[in-house]
């Protein structure tokens, strides 16, 4: 299977709008929250071309995806977050827990959470992995890998774009997604038809 890992650097050498942590291009009004009305945490942005290039994905060129999680700096929260197969846990996922959102694509950054993650720009290279590996690291890619749980799951109207592993994160969050070794997955609504932008989810081995 064909991936495209994700290389991180604190300067920019492939494009502006694919990076992990720092701000969103959303304004306070737009800013996802869970359920408890908590500002969710910016985990990345992936541009249009991205999407297009790594994804074999075609949207507008001038938005970009945007993926949210709830985080909680002391307290346990991976049960909301993460997702094995059971309706009860969609649910949660859905109540506003994590959120995929398409924005446009604007220079403008804000952060309205609690937390703001070191930003990191990443860069992509291609990797081929078995189809029984379950990968431990980042990357864009056109079909879904294996789950870490080794689920078949499939998602009406819905794309896989990326996979994000919580270890790749910058200092100190490389817990964000509630264990350094948890895996979170991020598909596209293509479809139209799903009142979010997408899903994300984590699974943790």
């Amino acid at each position: 299977m064909l991936v495209w890992e994700m290389v991180f650097s604190e300067t920019c050498n492939f494009d502006k709008f694919c990076y992990v942590g720092g701000g969103a291009p959303l304004n306070k009004e737009s800013w996802p929250c869970n359920k408890r009305g908590e500002a969710l945490i910016h985990l990345a942005t992936i541009s249009s071309f991205a999407l297009k290039r790594f994804c074999g994905i075609s949207i507008d060129e001038q938005v970009v995806v945007s993926i949210f999680s709830s985080y909680l700096k002391s307290d346990y929260f991976l049960d909301e977050i993460t997702y094995s197969g059971s309706e009860q846990e969609l649910e949660e996922i859905r109540s506003g827990s994590t959120k995929v959102v398409v924005c446009g694509r604007i220079e403008e950054e804000n952060n309205f959470s609690e937390f703001y993650i070191p930003k990191r720009y990443f860069n992509c290279v291609e990797q081929i992995i078995e189809n029984d590996c379950i990968p431990m690291f980042s990357f864009l890619a056109e079909s879904c890998p294996n789950f870490t749980q080794n689920e078949i799951m499939k998602f009406d109207g819905m794309r896989f774009i990326s996979q994000f592993y919580s270890g790749d994160f910058p200092k100190p969050f490389r817990g964000v997604l509630g264990m350094v070794d948890a895996v979170g997955y991020a598909f596209l609504d293509i479809s139209g038809s799903n009142s979010n932008g997408g899903l994300f989810f984590v699974q943790t081995g």
